[in-house]
């Protein structure tokens, strides 16, 4: 008898576990866990202008200045840059750009980060705006710790931020 209360107990947790995750699985899944692994690694910002990058990096500048290179910059989000995996994809937040005089895109920074996409059933919503039933959720991840220096596609400088500064560390 004890033994059968154990097992409807374990049971009724589980069911528990899966009605208040969405009646999705999540919290199992290997490639949730890579996602998380990959935006601790590899998520952060990326550099591939430096000079441009510092020169927005001022206080004075506003958006509406004029770089030192003549172009006005601008701003994006990039989602769904690159599929990694089933549910998992690469996105690029803020990504600042200026466009050259040959109407040429030059991305000077961007923020990567790494999504996970978990399919279930979510019931979201308040009394006001009402309720409604969501089917997927998206989780990213990223490092806003970390800072990589880009040359020619590949890491040249790798920072990490300790005490609200930037430290250099080997890559």
């Amino acid at each position: 008898m004890k033994m059968s209360y154990g097992i409807l107990s374990v049971i009724g947790i589980l069911i528990v576990m899966v009605v208040f995750s969405g009646c999705s699985f999540w919290w199992a899944d290997p490639q949730f866990y890579k996602t998380k692994h990959l935006g601790n690694k590899e998520g952060g910002w990326y550099v591939l202008e430096p000079e441009i990058y510092d020169e927005m990096r001022q206080p004075s500048f506003k958006t509406s200045d004029k770089l030192s290179n003549g172009y006005y910059v601008g701003v994006e989000n990039i989602d769904d840059k690159e599929i990694i995996d089933s549910r998992i994809t690469e996105s690029w937040v803020r990504a600042w750009y200026f466009i050259d005089s040959s109407n040429k895109k030059h991305i000077i920074s961007y923020y990567r980060v790494f999504v996970y996409t978990a399919y279930g059933l979510w019931l979201l919503g308040d009394e006001g705006r009402g309720f409604y039933l969501k089917n997927r959720k998206r989780f990213s991840f990223g490092n806003k710790d970390q800072k990589f220096v880009l040359k020619d596609g590949k890491v040249v400088k790798k920072f990490i931020s300790k005490d609200g500064k930037w430290v250099e560390v080997e890559n």
